[in-house]
């Protein structure tokens, strides 16, 4: 378990148990709705969107369908997010056979997934990405190689955040101008013990966590 995780279930724990103390005990729910966590607010790519709408698109982007392994998209994230270092060396970045994926030589016991260690490690990428830029800056047009290995960096480039706790923001605990929040900046606001009680979007991210 990385740090970040150990400290995200730490400070949200006692979130967690006072919202859960609340709750009608005779509810046989379970006890997280990925769902309801999907409602929350976040900010990414200069737009607002639900945090289901992000995952939705972040795995769809990564792994080429909707769903990782049947998990709720929210709760790949929340996986992701919370422990990078693990799953960099995971084959989740979908490449099918064709033009690119022989430019860099790959082949995979894992059918069209890659880790993005691996192919951030391809030198042929990053001159792929290199002859580019270099076309596009004469006004030249791209190759189909060149322009799915652009896409390929892309997504490449969304995961990394991820993994880097960069993207999404999250909504900020008050209103007017107080600036959106990575995860790590959230948990800092959280961990001041003379603010405000939680809102419910804080109480929706420590049933998160807590239930992973």
């Amino acid at each position: 378990m990385s740090a970040l995780r150990v400290a995200i279930l730490f400070l949200l724990l006692p979130l967690a148990l006072a919202w859960a103390a609340a709750e009608d005990p005779t509810d046989a729910s379970p006890f997280y709705d990925w769902d309801s966590a999907g409602q929350i607010a976040v900010q990414a790519g200069g737009r607002i969107k639900p945090l289901d709408s992000f995952a939705s698109e972040l795995v769809k982007s990564v792994c080429g369908k909707s769903r990782f392994r049947n998990e709720h998209p929210v709760e790949t994230y929340f996986q992701w997010m919370s422990d990078g270092e693990r799953w960099v060396d995971e084959p989740l970045l979908y490449l099918p056979k064709g033009a690119l994926r022989e430019r860099l030589g790959l082949q995979s016991a894992n059918g069209n997934h890659f880790s993005f260690s691996v192919l951030q490690a391809k030198s042929e990428l990053r001159d792929l990405v290199a002859e580019a830029q270099a076309l596009q800056e004469s006004g030249a047009k791209l190759t189909f190689t060149h322009s799915k290995a652009l896409d390929l960096v892309t997504r490449m480039q969304t995961l990394s955040d991820v993994f880097a706790h960069a993207t999404p923001s999250f909504v900020p605990r008050t209103g007017g101008d107080a600036a959106w929040l990575a995860m790590p900046a959230l948990l800092t606001a959280l961990e001041d013990t003379t603010a405000e009680r939680p809102s419910e979007t804080e109480h929706a991210l420590a049933l998160g966590f807590m239930a992973m």
